[in-house]
């Protein structure tokens, strides 16, 4: 009797130490890819943040005021700094997600796979907001400057109309891209677009009455001579 249950005891034994034989292997091929992916994401983050600053995108990012809302927020880095550093934690989730799998673990893979996979969804999001912020800076530059150089007083309403029409749309598209409730976006933008319409159509009709008259008044002159 004393001597199966020694036995049963030194099975056990054997069979635990057997397990964790084969999972130190796994375990350390884990913890060097860990570790491989960590260096490999600063460097392609140092690589990044200089080839953004060498692209001058700084000084782009600062004309579109991207830059004072970055530093609104908590965070320390600014733009490139900020997008070089979510492509770093990306490439890092990629070798965490090896490394998991490495530890045969099925069910924490296919979760991170997940968010791995909404990734692109994310970043194409965030570009098309930073697309549309700069264009609606640059059109409301563009219209404030046309507009003014014809002396017409709704100038700064008429290119705050553009750039905040830009602004929303582009977010609504981003909302999209990341497929937040796409049937309350399509309802959102035809109100949207009702509300810059009749916005439009005010600040015309308080601004724009002389100088609509004073261009009906030359046409009618332009064909009486």
């Amino acid at each position: 009797m004393s001597s199966n249950w020694w036995t049963q005891v030194g099975n056990s034994w054997t069979s635990i130490w057997d397990k964790v034989a084969n999972f130190l292997p796994n375990l350390v091929g884990a913890f060097l890819i860990l570790i491989i992916g960590w260096i490999v994401a600063i460097l392609v983050e140092k690589l990044l943040d200089r080839l953004f600053r060498a692209l001058q995108l700084p000084t782009l990012f600062a004309m579109a005021k991207v830059e004072d809302l970055i530093k609104k927020s908590s965070t320390k880095l600014d733009t490139t700094g900020l997008l070089a550093a979510t492509v770093k934690w990306i490439l890092f989730l990629v070798a965490f997600i090896a490394a998991v799998n490495v530890l045969n673990l099925p069910t924490i893979t296919l979760f991170l796979e997940s968010i791995l996979a909404y990734v692109p969804n994310v970043i194409a999001a965030v570009g098309i907001l930073l697309i549309g912020t700069v264009l609606a800076h640059f059109l409301s530059n563009v219209i404030s400057s046309t507009v003014k150089i014809g002396d017409i007083a709704f100038a700064q309403a008429l290119s705050t109309i553009a750039r905040y029409s830009i602004i929303i749309f582009a977010f609504v598209a981003a909302l999209y891209q990341l497929n937040v409730a796409p049937a309350f976006l399509q309802t959102l933008v035809i109100g949207i677009v009702a509300f810059i319409a009749i916005a439009g159509g005010i600040a015309f009709g308080l601004g724009g009455q002389g100088v609509a008259r004073d261009f009906l008044e030359k046409l009618r002159k332009d064909l009486q001579e």
